[in-house]
């Protein structure tokens, strides 16, 4: 992993394997999902988390379901296969330290 780079627009993209989901004790199991922390030098430091979709675990992971609902989906995203490989596309936005 590492450090991973944006092109000019800003845009960057990594290959992984997808997480599992786990147990953080007997009444919560966190579904499969990828934390990400992303800066750059002058705008405020972001980390967050990439939810797979059609997961039944999500609708009872204790983090996602403290999003408010209508931007639960900026978190979950959808895959599609192309050419035997799921692609899937997750916007991180920085704002501008002031």
């Amino acid at each position: 992993w590492g450090m991973v780079k944006t092109d000019a627009e800003g845009r960057y993209a990594f290959t992984t394997i997808k997480p599992s989901a786990y147990m953080v004790d007997v009444k919560w199991s966190r579904p499969p999902h990828i934390h990400y922390k992303v800066s750059r030098r002058g705008y405020h430091e972001i980390t967050t988390q990439m939810y797979f979709a059609g997961e039944a675990l999500n609708e009872k992971d204790n983090l996602l379901n403290i999003v408010a609902e209508n931007e639960r989906d900026l978190l979950v995203v959808d895959f599609n296969e192309i050419n035997g490989v799921l692609h899937g596309s997750f916007s991180v936005v920085l704002a501008k330290v002031s």
